[in-house]
């Protein structure tokens, strides 16, 4: 067997969603739009109890509904393995990154420029920074993931 047959085998064997590629597509598919469904029933019973933060949470909803909406399309794209599905995906994740980076940033300036109310501001502060976090640390994983990962590159091949 020479090495041309081994790279082309080990090729091979790397196409196909599959391992971290798979899981990739689950936390789109499933996960992001059911945490963004998760998250819409709690600012809905939050609206319900606060009538000043009922317009704040409708757009909410509307953002994550078309955020979910969007990794849905994502992971369903690297599923069926269309030609683009590499860059929809980066996209998604770029955006995610931005909106991590945007939120951080308001949470920080929150931090500096005091509410009237200290108990309040202290109680957003806290879960806006960790989201934040969160959001940024997971979107430059996966980011990452998709721009060095062997299979990705095997599994599509102009992505």
């Amino acid at each position: 067997m020479s090495s041309r047959d081994a790279v082309v085998t080990q090729e091979t064997r790397l196409q196909g969603v599959r391992g971290w590629l798979l899981a990739l597509c689950l936390y789109l598919t499933l996960l992001i739009p059911l945490l963004a469904v998760l998250g819409l029933v709690g600012a809905w019973q939050a609206a319900a109890r606060s009538a000043t933060l009922q317009n704040a949470l409708v757009y909410e909803a509307v953002l994550e509904l078309g955020l979910a909406g969007f990794a849905f399309y994502s992971g369903i794209a690297l599923y069926r393995r269309r030609p683009n599905a590499t860059s929809i995906a980066k996209i998604y994740f770029i955006t995610m990154l931005t909106l991590g980076v945007l939120g951080l940033g308001i949470a920080l300036v929150g931090a500096v420029w005091q509410l009237s109310d200290r108990a309040l501001a202290n109680q957003l502060r806290g879960p806006a920074v960790v989201a934040g976090l969160r959001q940024i640390v997971l979107a430059v994983a996966w980011l990452l993931y998709l721009e060095r990962s062997r299979r990705v590159h095997a599994t599509y091949p102009a992505g």
